[in-house]
């Protein structure tokens, strides 16, 4: 049981800041004229749409496999040595993404591709910030291997609904703490800095940037530190595989 709730946790956490965009754009519609009100509306809609996904795709898992597969390689039938070999690789490359990243980019001034679509937007009301979120889940659903590779876990342990349905409000709940935790802070910062729209435009890429490099990083870790139980003391770090 443990197992499983740090495989939910470690992937939710790797879907929500793999992208960042869900976030920066969720920064962005802080700068709105109904800034509150829109953002909720916003989050609603994303993680809404997100859970109404999830249950969608377990009940046509073997399909959205098949749809994965045309892209990726299944590594369902690898040996575990084989399979820790490739994680440890994989996880090198994403510290090294991150890492690399945060050096090239760290010092660009371009802002983020969003900042213009949210201008143009923003007299947003709450039921289109609520599209946007429900937009932005439903559109990149196909291609979320990390949501899709949870739903193959449920699968594999033959869950029944009512257990995935746990499951992905956990799921969700955790994939929605980050914006959680800046909506918090943006009311906070807003009792005292007269500013803070202008501010949030200028640290949206920065925030966006640093985000994804630190996820990247700690995921490269992770993957590699279980990978090094496995051939240091036969047993992972986690008892269950990521795919």
């Amino acid at each position: 049981m443990l197992s499983q709730l740090f495989f939910i946790i470690t992937v939710s956490l790797f879907d929500t800041f793999s992208t960042t965009q869900q976030i920066v754009v969720f920064i962005l519609i802080l700068t709105t004229v109904n800034p509150r009100r829109n953002s909720l509306a916003y989050l609603a809609g994303l993680s809404i749409s997100y859970f109404a996904c999830g249950i969608i795709g377990f009940t046509v898992i073997d399909k959205l496999n098949a749809f994965v597969a045309r892209f990726f390689t299944n590594p369902a039938g690898m040996t575990d040595a084989m399979y820790y070999r490739t994680q440890m690789f994989v996880g090198v490359i994403f510290a090294v993404i991150g890492v690399a990243t945060y050096l090239t980019k760290r010092n660009s001034t371009k802002p983020p591709a969003e900042n213009v679509i949210i201008q143009k937007l923003k007299n947003m009301n709450p039921l289109m910030a609520f599209g946007v979120g429900a937009f932005i889940s439903v559109s990149g659903f196909p291609m979320s291997l990390p949501y899709i590779a949870a739903l193959g876990k449920f699968a594999v342990l033959k869950m029944g609904m009512p257990e995935v349905i746990s499951c992905l409000v956990l799921y969700n709940i955790i994939y929605a703490l980050p914006m959680v935790a800046i909506f918090f802070i943006y009311l906070k910062a807003s009792e005292t800095n007269d500013n803070l729209h202008d501010t949030l435009h200028e640290r949206a890429r920065s925030l966006n940037l640093k985000l994804t490099s630190a996820m990247f990083v700690g995921m490269g870790l992770l993957t590699i530190t279980d990978a090094l139980f496995y051939f240091f003391s036969g047993h992972p770090l986690l008892k269950n595989r990521y795919f």
